[in-house]
């Protein structure tokens, strides 16, 4: 449902904002229908937000502080090109998954059970070594005294 564009160049575009890779390929050739995500929307100042938009690019992964991903541009064209973003993002959630059955997934995914029980015992170990820990060190100390 979802397609990351890379940190690289092709040619002289970033691949981020690449409208032939974006738009031609991807959804074009490929019929892809969900969201694209770039690498790393960093301050570098050639991924810029608003070329990763108006070339089919969704969702930024970055930090708005940086003036190349700030997004001043009011045009129409600009608010058509976030228009279509939010459009693929919302397709793209709605059809994770995350809606079984038209509601949201509730309670813990397997994987999510499978930590907090590592998580659960690890923390149970660790008691248990520093309780022999300190009862060891109270009995040396209690010896010492008694010398």
């Amino acid at each position: 449902m979802a397609v990351m564009s890379s940190f690289n160049w092709i040619g002289t575009v970033p691949s981020c904002a690449n409208n032939e890779l974006l738009n031609n390929v991807l959804r074009g050739e490929w019929g892809f229908v969900g969201m694209v995500e770039t690498d790393y929307d960093g301050s570098y100042g050639y991924m810029i937000t608003d070329h990763c938009i108006r070339n089919g690019n969704d969702l930024m992964l970055g930090f708005n502080s940086a003036e190349s991903n700030k997004l001043t541009d009011e045009s129409a064209t600009a608010v058509l090109a976030m228009r279509q973003a939010c459009k693929n993002i919302l397709y793209t959630v709605a059809n994770s998954g995350y809606y079984a059955d038209g509601n949201p997934a509730t309670g813990m995914t397997n994987m999510t059970k499978l930590f907090v029980m590592i998580d659960v015992i690890l923390a149970v170990v660790l008691i248990v070594v520093d309780t022999i820990v300190i009862v060891r060190w109270r009995k040396k100390k209690k010896q010492a005294a008694n010398e």
